[in-house]
Formats: structure tokens, C-alpha cells, sequence
């Protein structure tokens, strides 16, 4: 057991030592959909312009839609148009012709020789598979044949015993392969290795304890039932509600104590029968400290082990004074507990499931979640296969200045330019009116605010637009709310942060009337940029936001754009951005989309396929023969029309917004008493309805998702509206029949004005 124990541990080694060095960010404007879908090329040269959400700031003109890249020869050849699917596929695979694969020592699938020839013997494809040459010398063929087929004789008996003693893990390689009505073959449904079998030692922290290095220790460790729950309650300040509805399972929580660096792991490990050979990482929220359990409880239904960390401290999610002076706790924050559990994590799952390797490593977060996820693949490529990220708040030293800057346009609260809850119907209502149209439906959904130039006129006090006894804003209030629409640059015109979109102003109370609507905007300088308790925001200024891009605290902004890394490794990532987002501006999802294309000298498709282009010919990956490949080939990112922050809808608007994205499930179970608490509810569970199962159809079947279906529900349970989620830059677009709630009315294209 020693040399295995000491295995382990350089295996851990390895994993806690890969983190590559952060470059210095550039900065880039972005794409509106709209703009680029009107451009006459397939790939397009980003030389196009946002429409911009509308205010007549005296910048609106710097919007992120100003892209002056001009990058070397694009791409000539587009990829095959599938303009008339309305959804992925689901993970029911047909096999390709393609070269055989075999398992490398990291546990993936990489391609071995060639196709096989069609009229190949038995003894030929046996040679093929194993690596060997086909063409042998005949007086050698007779004893090498009786000599292989002796070898395979001992392989088939020793393969037999393995069964029968409950260990066929042993021999089991991942292979995904197609899944039928009755998974016969390869996954479940729901991402099971229906034809596998792994055994698992004893849930005891004995088990764990054995394996973990000098600085970490077994805190708890317990079995738990069918339909049990999880957590610890309201002693975890970040997340007091535990995970419920469980499947049966060994939870585990380990505490790290290495140096500097003090955090806390927490694992849901699914019985051997269940698990499906993977492993999912949840990410955090906000400032939050504590464990994500509520939604750690989702990934066990799949049959994924599940991990989390606490971030190396314990608060509420709004709760920034545990940094003062303490600049390793930031530091575990921004990236470095994430890390040393995804390294740690891999080695306790792998000891529980009697050394089976991990096939699959996967991640799924929103919010501070999706920022955590972006930057561990940027810091250690290796962590993760496939990363689902929704609204990543990816850029915390623009972020946080940003968020005291509009918080001081909007004080002091008694003043003549404040604007409070009231005034944020009226602008929503204003929004609503002016913008749902421009995708050719009025149906409560604005499907392109980009596109929205908003008028003024008929919300202004004063002006003879304003229809009779309807609510209005002053002059003062109105320039106020153009401010915060706009996006936000410095006296020196350098770019800080871009503004809010038209349609998310139901959610501007996250910021602007935060309890104290001068306390939230202004902790980060306090407790963090200059811990200094009487900073307060009549002290903002631009140098604000230049000190916090200086010193990047924590090292925590995910702005390493380059994942050449990630993807020449195979690696895939599906972004997701609610367009009624009023917590994380998405523009600022697509900045970041914009920056790593352009970093990494890639185009945007305007066409797409289900095909993976990086994983269909040899020759393209992971060198990728193509001088600008297009960045659909591995990151794919989709807009979420009337979705606010990383889940649901305001109740007038009704947008569809669930696909089984980072909590959404937890938020209908815990919230709403409503769903299993996994998965879509009331929905087939398919890659066509799933985020998780398009991912890993992406990740391991080289099938790329060219839309979701996202649903909503009525009161009762029954489906309201579903309507496909696109790839973009393409958009949904109503075929003109059936009903405008049903997603099969809808395709995914790039309209054009």
C-alpha cells in the first residue's frame, strides 16, 4: 500500500503545482448579436459597432461596439449552417467513422492510427487496436496469431474474474458512446456509464485521511440516505440553507492549512453504483464565505462527485470586512482555494473509488462562480475538461469601482437626482414599451437591447409626451439614470465599466437601494482597496478605479484572455449571459468574450454547427491549422433574453430561463417548492433542454450545442413558455406559425435589421 499512498501523493503534487503565471490584460470594445449578424462575411472581420443601449451620453458612441482589431487572414471556408435547428442534440449518438481511440495516462480519449480498413481480419483489427503493424512476415504470422490469441484468452479470463469480484473498474475506459431509449450503450440520460462498475471503500474518514498531505486534516466525514440533506446549517454565514432531496452518498469535508493559505473542502461522493466516473466543481457567489451546499446538491443526481470550497473564510455574501490586513485571505478568495481543491479534490475522489481514475473533469458556476471558473482555467488548464460559466463577475478591480461610482451618481438619498425603486418601474415600464418590439413580437420578452435606442420624452416631467397623469422622472432623475446606463469611462477617456442594460432595472435595487444605499457600494474601498473604515463615497474619484487596476487584489480578475492552453488541450467552455442582468452588466460578458478572441486571434462564426471542429480532423487539434479559427470551436457563449442574474424572470415579463444552468434548479426546489432540485422539471433530460448534458455531449462526443431550450412555468407546474437559447451571435427567430410560447416555432439565425 505504501508505493500506492506515495503514487497518490505525486499525482497530488502535480495537480497543487500547476498554476501558471496571470499577464497584464488588454482592453477591446465588444459586439452587439445585431451588428455582427448584419455583417455580409462568414467568419466576420470585427470591425463593426454596438448599437448601444441608447443613452445619449456624450460617450454612448465608446461603447464596447467599437472593435479596430484587425487581425491576420480570417477564416475561408464557414462552417456548415444549421440555421433551421431549434436544439442541440441529445446525448443519442450515432458512432463516428473516426480513428480508434485509447485511454492516455491522464484518463481522456486521444486518437490511435488510423481508421480501420473495412475488410480487415480479425487478427488485423486486434493488431490495430493494440498499436501494432499490420503487415507481418508470413513464416512469423502463424506464431504471432497463436501467441495473441493465448494473450487474449488470459485477458478474457482475468477480465471475468475482475467481474465477478465487483472490480471491473479496473479495465473500464470511459469511452462515450451513444445512448439510446434504453442506454444500452455508453451514458444514461442523465450522463451515467450505464455499462460501468466501480467499487468504493468505506465511507470513513480512515479512507481519506490516508492520502492527504501534512496540511490538510479530515473534519467530518458521514453517510448519507435516499432523499436526505446536507449542510451545516446557519453556522455557514455564506450558505445556511443545506442541500436537500440528496441521492444517497459519503459527504466529506476536509480543512487546508497550508502556510498562508486556510480553506475548507467539502465533497458529495455517490454511491459506486451510481457514479458516473466524473467529477463537477460548484463555484461560490458574490463575497460569500462557507461551503455552496444547496448547490453541490444538484451534480449528485447526474452521478457526479461532487466538490466546493469555502474561499478561506465565513460570511454573508455582501460581507467584505473579513479582508482588513489580510492580504492571503484575498488571495485564497481570488484563486488559490479554488485551485488547491480542484488538486486536492481529484486525489480524495479517486482514493474513495478504489484508485479508479477520474474520466472527466467538469465545472459549473454563476456570478463570482462563473469569475472562478474562467480564472482556474486560466491559471491551471488541466483542472477542468469542460466549464459551464454563467455571468461571471470576471473582473472584480473594474467591478467594484465601478459599483461605488454609479452608487455616488445616485446619492445623496434626499437629493433632487436620486432615483429609488418607484423610478425603477417607470424606467422598466419605459424600456418594456420602447424596446420589446425590435425583434418583430410584442411578448413582454426585449430580446435586443443593444438594438433599443430609448426615448426620453414620455418619461420626463414637464414634457408634453408624458400622457396624462402617468408617473414621471424629473430632468435631474433623468440624468441620473442615462448615467447608469452609460458605460463608464475616466477623465482620460480609459474605459472602466460597461452600463446597465435597457431591461434590467427590476434588479437595480441590488445596488443602488442595497439597505444603506451608501454602505454596500463603498465596502470594497473600506475594507479592501484602502482599509480605511471612514472612506466613504463623497471620496470617489477616478484614481479609485486606477489603484484597484493596479494592485488587482487577490489577483482575483479572470483577465488572462489567452486559453490557448485550455483548448489546445481539448478543453470547452459554455458561457451563458441573462440580458435583464442587473447585477452583472452583460456587455461586460461580452467584452470578455471579445477580449478572448482577440487574444487568442480568432473569428466569430456567424453559422454554426453540431460538429466540433476542433475534435473532427487530427490535423486541426490541437495546433489548429486554421490561422483564425473560429472561437465557436471551443467557447461558446449564449445570450439569455428577460433573465436576470444568473436565474428567473420578472413576473410581467415571463421569459424562459431554465436550462439546468449553475443553481437554477436549487433556486425552483428551495425557492418555489417546485422540481427535483436537478435538472429541468417537467422537461426530457436531454442536451437539448440541459446546460450539463450539452456540455458534456460537447466535451465527450464532439457534439457542440448550437441552441438550449430554456423553459419557464405557470403557477401550477405547467409549462408557460419555452423558447430556444442561441448561440451567439445568432438570435431566435419566429418561424411565423404556432404559437410564439413554444420553442419549436423558433429558430436560431442571424437576422438581419
Amino acid at each position: 500500500m505504501e508505493h500506492v499512498t506515495l503514487a497518490r501523493q505525486s499525482r497530488l503534487q502535480a495537480r497543487l503545482s500547476a498554476v501558471t503565471s496571470t499577464p497584464t490584460a488588454a482592453s477591446s470594445p465588444s459586439h452587439s448579436a445585431l451588428a455582427l449578424c448584419n455583417a455580409t462575411s462568414t467568419p466576420i472581420s470585427r470591425t463593426t459597432k454596438d448599437a448601444g443601449d441608447g443613452p445619449s451620453d456624450d460617450r454612448q458612441n465608446k461603447n464596447l461596439g467599437e472593435d479596430k482589431h484587425t487581425g491576420s487572414t480570417p477564416r475561408t471556408t464557414p462552417l456548415p449552417s444549421t440555421a433551421g435547428a431549434t436544439t442541440s442534440p441529445d446525448m443519442s449518438l450515432q458512432p463516428r467513422r473516426e480513428a480508434l481511440t485509447i485511454k492516455g495516462d491522464d484518463g481522456r480519449l486521444r486518437r490511435k492510427g488510423n481508421p480501420a480498413p473495412v475488410a480487415a481480419s480479425t487478427t488485423q483489427r486486434a493488431f490495430l487496436v493494440l498499436g501494432l503493424p499490420l503487415r507481418i512476415p508470413h513464416r512469423q504470422s502463424r506464431i504471432l496469431r497463436m501467441a495473441f490469441f493465448s494473450l487474449a484468452a488470459v485477458w478474457a479470463l482475468w477480465s471475468l474474474l475482475l467481474l465477478l469480484s465487483g472490480r471491473q473498474q479496473a479495465l473500464a475506459i470511459p469511452t462515450p458512446g451513444h445512448n439510446d431509449a434504453h442506454h444500452s450503450h455508453g451514458h444514461d440520460s442523465h450522463g451515467h456509464d450505464s455499462h460501468k462498475f466501480y467499487t468504493a471503500r468505506p465511507c470513513k474518514a480512515a479512507t481519506f485521511a490516508s492520502v492527504l498531505p501534512s496540511f490538510a486534516a479530515v473534519e467530518r466525514v458521514d453517510t448519507v440516505a435516499a432523499n436526505g440533506n446536507y449542510g451545516e446549517g446557519a453556522a455557514d454565514l455564506g450558505f445556511p440553507s443545506n442541500a436537500t432531496l440528496l441521492p444517497p452518498l459519503c459527504a466529506v469535508t476536509v480543512a487546508v492549512h497550508n502556510g498562508s493559505s486556510n480553506y475548507r473542502l467539502a465533497l458529495f461522493l455517490p454511491t459506486a453504483t451510481n457514479w458516473n466516473g466524473r467529477l463537477m466543481t460548484i463555484g461560490s457567489y458574490s463575497f460569500a464565505g462557507g461551503i455552496n451546499w444547496p448547490n453541490m446538491g444538484e451534480a449528485p443526481h447526474y452521478g457526479f462527485a461532487t466538490l466546493a470550497t469555502d474561499g478561506g473564510h465565513n460570511s454573508s455574501q455582501s460581507d467584505l470586512d473579513w479582508a482588513p490586513t489580510t492580504p492571503a485571505k484575498l488571495a485564497d478568495w481570488g484563486y488559490r482555494a479554488l485551485h488547491g481543491t480542484v488538486a486536492l479534490g481529484k486525489t480524495l475522489v479517486e482514493t474513495y473509488y478504489s484508485d479508479a481514475r477520474i474520466a472527466y473533469s467538469y465545472y459549473s458556476g454563476c456570478s463570482t462562480g462563473g469569475r472562478q471558473g474562467l480564472k482556474e482555467i486560466q491559471i491551471s488548464p488541466d483542472s477542468f475538461d469542460g466549464a459551464l460559466v454563467g455571468a461571471p463577475a470576471w473582473d472584480t478591480s473594474r467591478l467594484m469601482p465601478w459599483l461605488t461610482r454609479i452608487g455616488a451618481a445616485n446619492l445623496p438619498d434626499d437629493g433632487a437626482n436620486h432615483i429609488d425603486l418607484p423610478d425603477f418601474v417607470v424606467l422598466a415600464a419605459a424600456a418594456l414599451k420602447q424596446c420589446d418590439h425590435l425583434d418583430g413580437h410584442n411578448d413582454s420578452i426585449i430580446s435586443r437591447p443593444e438594438a433599443c435606442v430609448l426615448d426620453w420624452a414620455p418619461i420626463t416631467c414637464g414634457n408634453a409626451a408624458v400622457p396624462p397623469g402617468e408617473p414621471c422622472l424629473t430632468p435631474a432623475q433623468v440624468k441620473t439614470a442615462r448615467y447608469l446606463y452609460a458605460d463608464a469611462f475616466t477623465a482620460s477617456d480609459d474605459f472602466i465599466h460597461s452600463g446597465y442594460s435597457l431591461g434590467s432595472e427590476d434588479q437595480w435595487n441590488v445596488y443602488l437601494a442595497f439597505g444603506d444605499a451608501s454602505d454596500f457600494d463603498t465596502r470594497y474601498e473600506r475594507f479592501w482597496l484602502y482599509n480605511d473604515t471612514a472612506w466613504n463615497w463623497t471620496l470617489y474619484s477616478d484614481q479609485v478605479f486606477y489603484d484597484s487596476l493596479r494592485l488587482n487584489l487577490g489577483n482575483a480578475s479572470a483577465d488572462d484572455y489567452d486559453i490557448s492552453a485550455y483548448r489546445d488541450r481539448g478543453g470547452k467552455v459554455l458561457m451563458y449571459q441573462g440580458l435583464a442582468d442587473g447585477v452583472i452588466t452583460p456587455r461586460m460578458t461580452t467584452y470578455y468574450y471579445n477580449q478572448t478572441m482577440k487574444a487568442m486571434n480568432l473569428t466569430l462564426a456567424t453559422a454554426l454547427d453540431k460538429r466540433d471542429e476542433t475534435s473532427e480532423t487530427s490535423d486541426r487539434h490541437p495546433h489548429h491549422k486554421d490561422t483564425n479559427p473560429p472561437i465557436q470551436d471551443f467557447f461558446r457563449y449564449i445570450q439569455v433574453p428577460g433573465m436576470q442574474h444568473c436565474f428567473a424572470s420578472p413576473e410581467e415579463v415571463a421569459a424562459p430561463w431554465m436550462f439546468a444552468g449553475p443553481g437554477q434548479a436549487t433556486l425552483l426546489s428551495q425557492d418555489y417548492g417546485f422540481g427535483p432540485g436537478w435538472g429541468v422539471p417537467n422537461q426530457p433530460a436531454s442536451a437539448a433542454h440541459d446546460a450539463v448534458l450539452a456540455l458534456m455531449a460537447w466535451v465527450e462526443n464532439a457534439v457542440a450545442p448550437t441552441s438550449i431550450v430554456a423553459s419557464v412555468w405557470n403557477p401550477d407546474g405547467t409549462v408557460n413558455r419555452t423558447r430556444p437559447l442561441c448561440v451567439y451571435p445568432q438570435e431566435a427567430v419566429y418561424g411565423g406559425k404556432g404559437s410564439l410560447n413554444v420553442a419549436a416555432n423558433w429558430s436560431c439565425k442571424c437576422e438581419k435589421a
